[in-house]
């Protein structure tokens, strides 16, 4: 009898390591499409894998319409070389399972309006890069305006349960109050731990 026992605890704690990796696999290889459309300026494609619940707040039309604002707007703006740092467990919520995934990324951000220009703007800007990303992490190029920087980012991976079909959203500084609206607390408080 306790070898029986002691078998289906195995097998049970085997079931479960393999269900968290195939987790983290289908984490891995929607978030990798995730970032393609990014690097690809797919804005459309993009949208598609944002978490639904952010479009009670703004409409798809509404995001992917900034998104191509941006440019004509005086700013450029390249991202590339995303690194997956690492995905956490899963956590279980009112119907949704939701993790972080860590990851590295670079940017450039290049500015072409003569308003952007301004050398008091460029300070200002170059100021609030660096206090996002810390000084160490950004770049400043003068002969053409623009920014390099290096970026470590978290963000949530969220899907309904009993689904693999998972969604994403920004765990953004600047961006407080909307992550509260979306990420119940106790799950932000679990993945994240206390702010």
């Amino acid at each position: 009898m306790k070898k029986i026992f002691l078998f289906l605890l195995l097998a049970a704690a085997c079931l479960t390591q393999i269900s968290a990796q195939n987790t983290r696999t289908s984490i891995e290889n929607r978030v990798s499409g995730y970032f393609k459309a990014t690097e690809q300026k797919d804005w459309n494609a993009v949208v598609e894998m944002v978490y639904p619940k952010l479009f009670n707040i703004a409409s798809k039309e509404q995001m992917v319409e900034v998104f191509q604002s941006i440019e004509a707007e005086g700013m450029k703006m390249d991202m590339k070389n995303f690194n997956i740092k690492n995905i956490s467990d899963v956590v279980t919520h009112e119907g949704e399972k939701f993790a972080t995934v860590n990851y590295d990324m670079k940017m450039t951000i290049g500015f072409t309006s003569v308003e952007y220009r301004d050398s008091s703007v460029q300070v200002m800007i170059k100021n609030s890069f660096e206090s996002l990303y810390g000084a160490e992490n950004v770049k400043y190029n003068p002969a053409d305006f623009s920014f390099d920087i290096a970026a470590s980012r978290t963000m949530f991976a969220i899907a309904d349960e009993g689904t693999m079909d998972w969604f994403f959203i920004e765990n953004d500084a600047s961006q407080k109050e909307l992550t509260a609206m979306l990420i119940p607390e106790t799950v932000r408080e679990r993945l994240l731990g206390k702010d």
